[in-house]
């Protein structure tokens, strides 16, 4: 007997041949082209590959349905720490019974990264694909080719053929999605005179020198309509990271975070707590625990938000009382230790800083804080509540030492600030 063994199973020898000899032809077809498919795709198309040394941690397609666009953004990365925010702006072009990719704008952050070579990077990754053409700086997708495939063919599926000369239009339908229409062609599509994709490497320098002028939101607007929001985003961020002017790097995270850039939102707070305004990071974290979704993460940032407003002006009393809620709700089971130990721990933080708290309860949170965290961790927190308690009165040295017993038993070295503040401690004991 001959033929292969698909050929056998679906209809004897010549069942092939006789599937590609009767295709089915496609008078009209449409198709829905989603931003969460493409973003599928090109996570396939790119597993496990590299591109300028560097892995793809992350993708990003936004679909721009007036304009006929895509805006493409990708995150490359390493184990080492070295990022690379890349993003294209990309025109959907018909052409016959294609859909022709068309880059518009390439940009790359941190300055000096090359645009261009991670866009041909990535065309190089799609040369070999069905359905898929590479022309120049351009890709060319066929959506029928796509189906296509040999296996259908040996499953007993006859393949698609079109029937003369079809035509693709564009259509928006609305939620991230645009609909392809492949049927008969009205005109002859127009013959593409598209110029070379504009290279964008200096967004950090142009917003740095707009802020400083005072077009800063002017500037900002421009770069998001080239880009996308990611390439003015990615700028502030770089202008950030380097640490130059206060005033300019707020000044300037300040048009992200008005963009609902949460990145942005967070390093413009932390940078301000730096400078001694606290509060834009306490109103952050407590947006941010209010709306988060998960228990554990809400817990955290419960725990952070009371950290940071314990150390604003009268701020003591409506933290603690905070955290007292939390090991409330915590209770005693279907927590993680290490969550459960933070909690108490900065408990016991808060009610040796309350002069209202009497001493047993600070050291009944402390000693609760070390079971949960166990060894180096939790001897660490008996002994900073203990020095906290030494410094409160009198009154709590009993507390104190009680405390600096139990932490001294599970910790052999502690860490440096924790040791200047041991030995503050014994300096004062000598003078007593």
């Amino acid at each position: 007997m001959s033929g292969s063994l698909a050929e056998l199973v679906s209809g004897g020898p010549g069942r092939v041949r006789r599937l590609l000899d009767r295709p089915v032809e496609v008078e009209r077809c449409e198709l829905d082209l989603r931003a969460e498919a493409m973003v599928e795709l090109l996570r396939r198309a790119l597993r496990g590959s590299t591109i300028a040394g560097l892995g793809v941690s992350r993708v990003e397609v936004e679909l721009v349905e007036a304009r006929e666009e895509l805006l493409l953004h990708l995150v490359l990365a390493d184990s080492f720490g070295v990022r690379i925010d890349w993003g294209a702006r990309i025109a959907l072009v018909p052409r016959r019974s294609c859909l022709c990719l068309q880059p518009r704008t390439l940009w790359a952050s941190p300055s000096g990264s090359d645009p261009h070579l991670v866009w041909r990077a990535l065309l190089s990754r799609f040369v070999r694909a069905r359905g898929v053409l590479v022309q120049g700086e351009n890709l060319s997708v066929d959506p029928l080719a796509l189906w296509l495939d040999r296996w259908l063919v040996l499953g007993g599926h006859r393949p698609l053929r079109l029937r003369g000369e079809l035509g693709l239009q564009i259509q928006a339908r609305g939620y991230g999605s645009l609909g392809l229409l492949i049927g008969e062609r009205v005109e002859a599509a127009p013959v593409s005179t598209a110029a070379p994709a504009q290279g964008i490497a200096d967004a950090p320098r142009r917003i740095q020198g707009a802020v400083a002028v005072g077009k800063g939101a002017q500037v900002y607007e421009e770069l998001a309509g080239l880009g996308g929001d990611a390439l003015p985003e990615s700028a502030v961020w770089e202008l950030a990271a380097a640490a130059g002017d206060l005033g300019r790097c707020c000044a300037a995270l300040e048009l992200a975070a008005g963009r609902g850039s949460g990145r942005a939102e967070a390093r413009l707070a932390v940078m301000r707590g730096r400078a001694g305004d606290r509060s834009g990071l306490v109103e952050m974290l407590e947006r941010a625990w209010r709306v988060a979704s998960h228990p554990v993460v809400q817990a955290r940032l419960r725990i952070a938000w009371a950290l940071s407003m314990a150390l604003e002006a009268e701020g003591v009393g409506q933290a603690r009382r905070e955290l007292e809620g939390l090991v409330a709700e915590i209770g005693d089971g279907g927590w993680p230790s290490s969550i459960t130990g933070e909690a108490w721990a900065a408990l016991a933080k808060l009610r040796a800083a309350d002069p209202e708290v009497r001493g047993e309860l600070v050291l009944a949170a402390a000693f609760e804080a070390s079971h949960h965290m166990g060894g180096s961790r939790g001897g660490e927190t008996l002994l900073e509540v203990a020095v906290d308690l030494y410094e409160r009165s009198d009154v709590d040295v009993v507390f104190a030492r009680r405390a600096r017993s139990a932490g001294d038993a599970l910790v052999a070295n502690p860490d440096s600030a924790l040791v200047d503040r041991l030995r503050n401690w014994r300096s004062r004991s000598q003078a007593e």
